[in-house]
């Protein structure tokens, strides 16, 4: 089979867009660098089937899974971003299939035109931003980020990243304020990453938030047991359904997205029905 992707640059809306993630802009370059320059068809084995898919130019088939395997992160925190993807970038959409999803960017031949002359705008939904790229105005605005980087960098505090949290000395001093272990903070400090990951939240001082994660799991009331049979009930009837006997980690990731999605809102609506916070359930 002949490659024919191309890799291509990402377009400024989606690289400056606070919207998105540093996962959800890695996520979108890996599409762009697998989308088919021109029209072809792929064929493959997979889980003992043989498959014939065709694609156009600029289509690709992403994998989740495998995504997420090379990166070695939750393939759920992958599926949110793409998700968020394709919600606010009106160029892109994202079919599942049995074998992964396939991903059409109709925006493509903006993308990888080399016409550095032209202004090329792109259209989010409920934004317009008009890109313009002439050689002149480009390196004005290089100058310009730079400089708005260096006085970012001189203002900045203490605690005002993830990373700058991240930190045994840190995770020892609240275990002991708060009389839990060490690998209950590391374990809250994760949960912190993906809120911010997965809503683009954004904090003033990190470790404050990091405070707050930890002491409210202290302070609330256990989850209710009912709550936690009627959900794991659930989960069972999803897997003998989705499944039909098929264990989880065998699912395909087509299976794999319909399970978590059907699952997460059955847990939405327990959780309402037992006037409890979603957030509440840890499993």
């Amino acid at each position: 089979m002949t490659d024919k992707s191309w890799k291509q640059p990402t377009p400024t809306d989606i690289q400056y867009d606070n919207r998105f993630t540093a996962l959800g802009r890695a996520i979108f370059r890996e599409i762009l660098a697998l989308c088919q320059n021109s029209d072809t068809v792929i064929n493959f084995i997979q889980g003992n089937k043989h498959y014939s898919v065709e694609l156009k130019r600029g289509q690709c088939i992403f994998k989740v899974s495998k995504f997420a395997k090379e990166l070695k992160i939750d393939r759920k925190l992958v599926s949110r971003n793409l998700e968020n993807l394709s919600k606010w970038y009106s160029q892109m959409d994202i079919q599942g299939m049995p074998y992964g999803c396939i991903v059409t960017v109709s925006s493509y031949d903006s993308i990888v035109s080399m016409d550095s002359q032209k202004d090329n705008q792109w259209t989010m939904k409920g934004q317009s931003v008009d890109n313009e790229r002439t050689s002149n105005k480009s390196v004005k605005s290089v100058k310009s980020v730079k400089s708005e980087e260096k006085k970012k960098i001189y203002k900045k505090e203490k605690y005002q990243t993830l990373e700058s949290v991240n930190d045994k000395e840190i995770f020892k001093a609240m275990s002991e304020r708060y009389k839990v272990s060490i690998s209950y903070v590391e374990k809250k400090y994760e949960r912190l990453v993906d809120y911010c990951e997965s809503h683009g939240k954004e904090y003033k001082s990190y470790k404050a938030a990091l405070r707050t994660f930890v002491s409210a799991g202290i302070e609330r009331r256990p989850f209710p047991k009912g709550a936690k049979d009627d959900i794991e009930s659930r989960r069972q009837s999803l897997l003998s359904v989705i499944g039909k006997g098929v264990a989880y980690e065998d699912f395909t990731d087509g299976q794999k997205d319909t399970f978590d999605k059907n699952l997460e809102e059955d847990i939405k609506k327990i959780c309402t029905m037992y006037k409890v916070d979603r957030k509440e359930y840890d499993g």
